[in-house]
């Protein structure tokens, strides 16, 4: 028989087939060589640029209800630049058995070898006239996926490591139909990760039911993550639409599951120990609870995604208990501006199809509290010493790159249409205090825009700081603006200086403005004149120095 690019060729003996005593006996081979025109007829273009031949070699044997292809062996050969060795052969080797009147079909043993891959397994297909159902044991031993998927041309996730599904191995029980998917003793290995457990899908309800309890040891998820650069990635902004969300599968399917991971890496941050359980209902997701161990300290939360409204809303609530602050932003940041052991709790809300959307919509309250810690970049101290400096007519430094000291560190930051602001900053140190209020984090811009007032405390004498001790009651403006990921910190020296040189203007031509001080006159006993807080006059002269120096000392 030829037909199609395909030559079947053989000897069969049939006897008595209408009959139970019926029997068929001989043998068959099916070759393949020209498969092109078929291939792409199915709608498998890319696989016809490699798949080169076919060829089907078995004994048939049964009667009237059964037939048996005795080692059965079929082998592919496939050819092409993408392939290593080219060309290379698949073989499957296998007893297989066909119950007509049971309707199965039943590979007994069968063992697939070529392109890397080696698969043995039991499989059997039941009701192969109607609705197939198959059932049966897999193991496919390690093997680099990303090479075959390059050899059979398809195509696999765009990833920041290229080093992914390089080694991959699967074993465990199905059981598939038209009515779901069961999967039991699973076991898989991807990369350096391996998963135990059970999976489980029913499509036979109005929506799909996922259900699974599953354990694995550790994975760095960020290896699987698309890069920002990589092409045909969904871009930033509300044109990421649903894709950079699990908005579909909230909005469609049922779930209900245990995970746990030993260790996780996501976004850079460390957890280990992690246990969530995951339950999803007519659109709305929750995660709850979340539980981890990271960085000496413990995560709890619990996450909800409501897909039902227009906008979908996601929640938050999460409480991080004496965490190390130092090494969780060198691994999330980079860098860390912020040492010490503390708390954070956030309530937040969100709202959009995209991750830039929901932050821009980010509403709700937070605090924090860290103790024993510093701010780096930045020494108050000595900025302080070197205001002393500057008044004595002594040389200034304000070069020095070094960190601020503090015993406590705390605030209650409050997130409105993704501007976050902390209008009750209290950091407390031996020598001073600081306070501030101001732009913590504005989400559209990524910057900050944050005042504070250092101020020297009558303490500092008791702390070994002899200088600052001298300047008690002292207060001073401080600055912390510019990039999120990159801030920058310092004493507001363009408001210190305009108010010093206004003072001395008015000193040198002896005007007396509304709200200074008047000098002491023991003989006018005259009432002294209504004070004012502020003159026009000076807030002008102010305002117009405070700009020109602030100009120099951004670009010093």
């Amino acid at each position: 028989l030829e037909a199609l690019g395909v030559n079947a060729t053989g000897a069969l003996d049939a006897r008595d087939m209408d009959g139970s005593k019926g029997r068929v006996d001989g043998n068959l081979n099916v070759r393949g060589n020209r498969l092109a025109g078929l291939l792409t007829a199915l709608d498998q273009a890319d696989l016809a640029q490699v798949l080169q031949s076919v060829e089907l070699d078995t004994r048939v044997q049964g009667t009237g209800r059964g037939i048996s292809l005795e080692t059965m062996s079929l082998q592919a050969v496939f050819a092409g630049e993408d392939i290593p060795g080219s060309p290379a052969t698949m073989t499957l080797n296998a007893d297989t058995r066909l119950d007509l009147d049971e309707e199965t079909l039943v590979f007994d043993s069968f063992a697939l070898e070529g392109l890397g891959l080696k698969t043995s397994g039991h499989v059997e297909i039941n009701r192969i006239y109607g609705d197939p159902a198959v059932n049966g044991r897999l193991e496919i031993l390690p093997f680099n996926l990303r090479r075959l998927a390059r050899q059979l041309k398809q195509e696999l996730p765009v990833t920041q490591d290229e080093d992914t599904y390089t080694r991959v191995s699967l074993a465990g029980r199905f059981d598939h139909s038209a009515g779901g998917l069961n999967l039991d003793r699973l076991e898989l290995q991807l990369d350096d990760s391996f998963l135990f457990g059970e999976f489980m899908v029913n499509r036979e309800g109005p929506r799909p039911v996922v259900q699974f309890e599953l354990d694995v040891d550790q994975i760095d998820l960020d290896r699987y993550l698309p890069s920002e650069s990589a092409p045909g990635t969904v871009p930033a902004g509300e044109d990421a639409g649903l894709a950079a969300l699990p908005i579909v599968v909230a909005a469609t399917t049922d779930m209900d599951g245990d995970l746990s991971v030993d260790r996780l890496i996501v976004a850079d941050a460390r957890l280990d120990g992690l246990r969530l359980r995951l339950n999803a209902r007519d659109g709305v997701l929750q995660v709850n609870p979340v539980t981890a161990a990271l960085y000496e300290g413990r995560l709890t939360a619990d996450i909800s995604l409501d897909t039902t409204p227009a906008l979908p809303v996601l929640t938050l609530n999460a409480d991080l208990a004496d965490i190390q602050a130092e090494p969780l932003l060198m691994d999330t940041r980079g860098k860390a501006l912020l040492r010490g052991k503390g708390d954070f709790r956030a309530a937040l809300t969100a709202q959009g199809t995209s991750k830039e959307a929901m932050k821009r919509s980010l509403e709700g309250g937070m605090s924090l509290n860290f103790t024993e810690g510093a701010i780096a970049g930045f020494n108050l101290g000595r900025a302080l010493r070197q205001w002393r400096q500057f008044k004595e007519g002594r040389i200034l430094n304000v070069e020095e790159k070094t960190q601020t000291d503090f015993t406590e560190f705390s605030g209650n930051p409050v997130a409105k249409n993704g501007i976050i602001r902390m209008d009750d900053l209290v950091l407390k140190a031996p020598a001073f205090r600081l306070s501030g209020a101001g732009v913590l984090a504005n989400l559209h811009t990524g910057t900050i825009d944050y005042q504070a007032r250092a101020s020297v405390v009558n303490s500092a004498g008791h702390s070994g700081g002899d200088e600052l001790a001298a300047l008690e009651g002292l207060e001073l403006p401080v600055k912390v603006e510019g990039a999120l990921d990159n801030p920058k910190i310092r004493l507001a020296w363009e408001d210190i200086l305009s108010r010093l040189l206004i003072n001395k203007v008015f000193d040198v031509l002896d005007i007396q403005l509304p709200g200074r001080e008047q000098p002491e006159n023991p003989e006018n006993n005259a009432e002294p004149e209504e004070e004012f807080d502020t003159d026009p006059l000076e807030e002008l002269l102010k305002e117009g120095l405070k700009e020109g120096l602030k100009s120099i000392f951004k670009k010093n």
